[in-house]
């Protein structure tokens, strides 16, 4: 394996500063072993805010600073962090996916609301103490990350917590179902 251009500019960099590995992961908040990595490695050992905090720590400006930085764009990711890339990519998917679900939830805290403000005390809970299985209020409440299960001492709290997640739910749910203007006026289209 040979050395990135990269590893080989923070070898010179550093042996040039007269400084030891274990101060440059000083500097950089990582362990000694990375600091020795990121001399001899062929692939990505650091982020780029790392790379512009060795930059920074060795006072490089203009082209010297705008080549270091080059040489750090260079260098691949090792399998394994392409891996991970790939793996975050997904995920980043998936949760971007799960923001379209905030309706859904902010449909479930309404309802769970108007269950709890308009039942008695004694109908809004149906768990049954002999099933290990929770009724549907309960297993909505702990869905919505509110207190489960429902007990009558714990109402208002419950409450309040339902308000809290319809007010940090709200603004995504009007994002997500906020429709564009239409295209002419109604009367226009109607003939009005």
């Amino acid at each position: 394996m040979t050395k990135s251009r990269f590893a080989i500019m923070c070898g010179q960099l550093r042996r040039a500063n007269r400084m030891k590995q274990r101060e440059v992961a000083k500097v950089l908040g990582v362990a000694i072993s990375t600091a020795g990595n990121i001399e001899y490695s062929p692939f990505k050992v650091i982020d780029r805010r790392k790379a512009v905090i060795l930059a920074d720590h060795y006072k490089l400006r203009g082209a010297q600073q705008a080549d270091f930085m080059a040489a750090w764009e260079e260098c691949p990711l090792s399998p394994d962090g392409q891996k991970r890339k790939e793996y975050w990519k997904k995920r980043n998917a998936l949760r971007s996916k799960a923001k379209n679900h905030d309706p859904i939830k902010y449909g479930l805290v309404e309802c769970l609301g108007i269950i709890i403000t308009d039942r008695p005390d004694n109908q809004v809970c149906t768990c049954d103490e002999s099933d290990v299985r929770r009724c549907i209020v309960c297993y909505a409440l702990e869905r919505v990350g509110a207190i489960s299960p429902f007990t009558p001492a714990d109402r208002d709290q419950i409450l309040s917590q339902l308000a809290k997640a319809r007010e940090e739910l709200l603004p995504a749910v009007e994002k997500t179902l906020a429709r564009p203007e239409p295209i002419a006026a109604d009367d226009e289209i109607f003939g009005g």
